[in-house]
């Protein structure tokens, strides 16, 4: 029946919150993973009420090459599992790089998946991007009851 109303209803998606303005941008990160770290990005940005453009990229590295970063930038000689750089204050504009086999055996101990972990170093690194820190420990709780917010109604958890 040509000209007949009868499209197909549309099926209800559920519409993924998006950093409004953010670019994020991803180097050796797996394809599958993407779409988990960009949601995460979005949560922290809406937990903070940031609506300005940023640009925040996402780069997965081996440990050795995190434990060199760290030792050159933050004079400590050992692997942490994330570190980022703000580059630029307005608009936003930073690095976050994540230790891949840190971050899978981190996961491992927690017992959860690697995309959780990934998610959750995600939020981390944006955070510090924000400029909240965790070395001490008022300012580490302050910063870990925010992130562990993001990341619980990231995965619907209690």
């Amino acid at each position: 029946m040509q000209g007949s109303n009868t499209r197909k209803p549309k099926r209800n998606r559920r519409i993924e919150p998006r950093p409004r303005g953010t670019r994020v941008n991803f180097f050796f990160v797996p394809k599958r993973f993407k779409r988990t770290i960009s949601r995460a990005v979005a949560l922290s940005f809406d937990s903070e009420r940031i609506g300005k453009p940023s640009e925040i990229a996402f780069i997965l590295l081996n440990d050795r090459l995190i434990k060199s970063i760290n030792r050159r930038f933050r004079k400590t000689n050992r692997v942490t599992d994330v570190i980022s750089f703000k580059v630029n204050d307005d608009p936003l504009c930073g690095d976050v790089f994540i230790a891949e086999g840190r971050s899978k055996r981190q996961a491992k101990e927690a017992g959860h998946s690697w995309e959780r972990e990934l998610a959750y170093l995600a939020i981390h690194g944006v955070f510090h991007l924000f400029g909240y820190s965790d070395y001490s420990a008022g300012r580490r709780r302050e910063m870990f009851k925010k992130q562990d917010a993001v990341w619980k109604k990231q995965f619907g958890l209690t």
